[in-house]
């Protein structure tokens, strides 16, 4: 059993696209898009992208075949505990939520452990660390260096734009 990776962090999703498919082809990983669209779990194999697919769902990436037989999205990950697993977080002009980028406690392989490790290296190197979580209702303010954001979303969050971690609204995030 490995240690499981996590890096909680802010991109759009075109930004995401372009990572997981240049992840996909230059180390030939399989790839599956999971959706969940008011509880109801969809997995979707896709070998391309569209931005649009990618938005508010989970992408498992491996470097072996993928179970797809699982009813509900526990089960997946219990079939697949070797796979990354990116949460893509929800996106629109206003507000972008938090993306997850992750494995689980109970991955087995050490090469794909390997690779993942080498996979978030990269990917924590291409963020800006640094804001403050404001609790929306007190408007209390307080400095984290573990919010991580893409020098895009950077540029769109000073014409506007809102992060907000993953499903929650009582809090909203500032960057430096």
């Amino acid at each position: 059993m490995q240690k499981a990776l996590n890096i909680q962090f802010f991109s759009i999703p075109g930004e995401l696209n372009d990572i997981i498919l240049n992840w996909v082809n230059e180390f030939s990983l399989k790839m599956v898009v999971i959706s969940k669209y008011d509880e109801k779990f969809v997995i979707t194999k896709n070998d391309e992208l569209a931005d649009e697919s990618i938005n508010n769902c989970t992408v498992a990436l491996s470097l072996g075949a993928i179970d797809t037989s699982a009813t509900n999205y526990n089960v997946f990950r219990e079939r697949n505990p070797n796979c990354l697993y990116m949460d893509i977080g929800f996106y629109n002009s206003n507000e972008l939520h938090e993306s997850w980028l992750h494995s689980l406690k109970i991955l087995n392989d050490q090469s794909s452990y390997s690779l993942w490790l080498k996979l978030s290296n990269r990917l924590r190197k291409n963020l800006i660390s640094g804001g403050y979580a404001i609790l929306l209702s007190t408007n209390e303010k307080k400095f984290s260096k573990n919010i991580k954001y893409s020098i895009s979303v950077e540029n769109m969050v000073s014409s506007g734009l809102k992060l907000f971690p993953n499903k929650i609204k009582t809090i909203e995030y500032v960057i430096l």
